[in-house]
This record gives C-alpha cells, structure tokens and sequence, in this order.
C-alpha cells in the first residue's frame, strides 16, 4: 500500500505540473487524498490510513474563470461521470487489521436548457480481515464490506438551485456490531436533496447544500442502532455550509446524522463527512490546481449485545488532505 501510494503520488505530481498550463475551458477532474484517522471504540484504540484516487469528466467544458472556480461544473450544468478507488488500512491495539478496496462510480445527465437531471452511482468494498480466526469485533463492526447504487432525479428550480429525489440501496455483508450474528443486511434509503450556490455580496459568494432520507434496516433488532426497539426505520440528514471570499478560496462546516448508523457510508448524504461535524477549506493557486483540508470530529453509538441499554460509542478525529486539478 505504502508502496503504491508514493508511485501514484509522483505520478500525481508530475501530471499536475502540466496541468498548471492548462487554460479553460476544462473537462477533466483528477484527485488525490490522503486520510488519517484515529478512534477509540469501547476502550479500543483504532487507526485507518485512507489513500484515495478521483477521477472525472465533464461532457459540457466549464469555465473556471466565471463567479466561483469550485461551483463552475454546478453553475455550468455539466452532465459528467465520475470514477473512485479507495484503499484503506485499518487496525487495532490488538493486533486486528483490515484491508478494504473500495471502487465506485457515478453520473448525471444535466440539461443545460431545462434544468432536469438523473444521476446514478455505484460502489463496491471488500474488505480483508486478518488476525486470527475470529478477529475483534472493534475492528469487523467498524469497516465491513458492503456494496450498493443509487438513483436520483431532480432539478435547476432555479438558476443556480437544485432539488431532487433519492433512492439508495446498500447490502453490507459479515458479522458485526448490528447484526449480531445474522451475517449480512440490507438498507433502503429515500429522501430529498438540496442545492443553491448565491451571493453574500458582489465579491463574496456562498454555497449550501443538504439531504434528509428516510432509511430502513433489514436486520433482527434495530435497538442495536436505535433507541427505539420497535422501529425498524430511521433518518439520515446532513448540510454543508461554504463561503468563497474570494474566487480561490472555499472556506466551510459541514455536519451529518447517521442515526447511530455506524458511519456507514451512504449515497444520499452530501456532507464530507459521517456522524460528526467537519471543518474544510480549498485553495486554488491557478483556476487548474488545488489543495484542501478537511477535519471531521466523529461520534456515534454502536450496539452492546450484553446490554442495549448500555451502547457501545465510537469517537474519531480525521484529517484529510487532498490535491486536485482541472485540465
């Protein structure tokens, strides 16, 4: 993994020199992340090291060089396909370690004159669990492998506004916290997503976006995740909040509800970051290339199937520090 990492990164850079040169209009996308991350879950300290690749491409050239250099593809209503890979190391103070490659991939179809839009994603992560034949449950309750797509339609309501309707569906697969030894479950996801980028003044713009979904969880008892035992559903809600001072700059906070969902990931939420409140900025030296930040303060229960009166809790801190260029 370290190895692969340092070969991509020189790779990284050296493309992203000669992407410096590159004038608008643009259409293509590439990035780099890199994320630490440390959590204690129930006394147990673990830690995940995150390398990611994104890659995208915008069928309609943006113009960076409009009112924001990050909302340009917004602004511009540029259909796209957007392709990640993932690959996470994770492990704990008792000698458990889990190798998760996660690949996904998405689109949207944009009409420019009419505002109407579909999108569609899909991901897939497997996870390889070593340390034994029955490895701690911190570790197989905190990153399962899981698979699932997402649908939405939506809408240019107004000129630079957006809302649409989202279905998702995930599959998440082994044994771990939820579960209890049911071995797999599925979640059904849907609910309403939102967009509008603005102007504070005439120098300084803003951008808020949200989704609130309503989920169910195929699984024995959902007192494991909720404090409900009788209810088998959920909801899931996030907002991100970001102001550009200037065209280079994105300053912002973002924060987003699970439901105690153990942070797994899902496609509705717009949000950085999962069950926690996030800190983020983005600069862009040239209208081609940028560098951002982004720090997430993670908190969420899990179950305790000793006591479901007595949950679990997991608390992280995460930084994430990543490169991006346009060309």
């Amino acid at each position: 993994m370290n190895k692969l990492g340092r070969n991509l990164g020189i790779g990284f850079v050296g493309v992203s020199a000669a992407a410096l040169l590159s004038a608008a209009p643009q259409n293509w996308e590439l990035g780099v992340g890199y994320t630490t991350k440390d959590a204690d879950i129930d006394e147990i300290d673990v830690q995940e090291d995150n390398f990611s690749l994104r890659a995208a491409y915008y069928f309609q050239s943006f113009d960076p060089s409009g009112r924001s250099i990050h909302e340009a593809p917004f602004i511009d209503r540029s259909s796209y396909v957007k392709f990640g890979m993932d690959i996470e190391e994770l492990d704990d103070d008792i000698d458990n370690l889990v190798d998760t490659d996660v690949y996904s991939i998405s689109g949207a179809w944009i009409d420019p004159k009419y505002g109407w839009y579909g999108k569609a994603a899909y991901v897939d992560a497997d996870a390889d669990i070593s340390g034994g034949e029955t490895p701690s449950v911190a570790v197989v309750g905190y990153n399962p492998a899981y698979d699932g797509y997402s649908l939405a339609v939506g809408k240019y309501v107004a000129e630079n506004t957006t809302l649409e309707l989202e279905y998702t569906k995930m599959d998440v697969e082994g044994d771990f916290f939820i579960l209890d030894g049911a071995g797999g479950s599925k979640t059904d996801l849907i609910g309403l997503g939102f967009k509008h980028f603005g102007r504070l003044t005439d120098s300084i713009g803003f951008s808020f976006e949200g989704s609130y979904s309503f989920v169910d969880v195929d699984v024995a008892d959902f007192d494991d995740l909720d404090d409900d035992p009788f209810d088998s559903s959920g909801e899931v809600y996030d907002f991100t909040f970001t102001v550009y001072p200037v065209r280079e700059l994105a300053v912002g906070f973002s924060y987003s509800d699970a439901d105690d969902l153990m942070g797994t990931p899902y496609f509705s939420t717009s949000s950085m970051v999962q069950d926690g409140f996030g800190l983020f900025g983005e600069w862009y030296f040239t209208e081609s290339f940028s560098l951002s930040a982004l720090y997430n303060d993670q908190s969420y229960d899990i179950s305790n199937p000793d006591d479901f009166n007595d949950p679990g809790n997991v608390e992280s801190d995460s930084l994430l520090f990543a490169a991006k260029y346009r060309f």
